[in-house]
């Protein structure tokens, strides 16, 4: 297991190339999904970024002496 006190990082150790047929193992990781967060893999490396919604908000002060000819939006 990937922890903070591992810095995210995991090595996995001794597993057998081959099977008792001599057929090579394919091994995947795959990331639990997690509320809130998208995973995105390179390579070895996964990603993992918060996301979700924010409200921004704020007012618009025009200082042209109220001209005539500001744009509509």
């Amino acid at each position: 297991e990937a922890t903070a006190a591992t810095n995210w990082k995991y090595t996995f150790e001794k597993l057998q190339a081959y099977d008792t047929n001599g057929v090579a193992y394919i091994y995947t990781v795959k990331e639990q999904s997690v509320d809130g967060y998208k995973s995105e893999v390179k390579g070895y490396d996964i990603t993992n970024t918060k996301v979700g919604q924010t409200t921004v908000e704020g007012t618009k002060t025009w200082k042209d002496g109220n001209a005539t000819d500001r744009p509509a939006t």
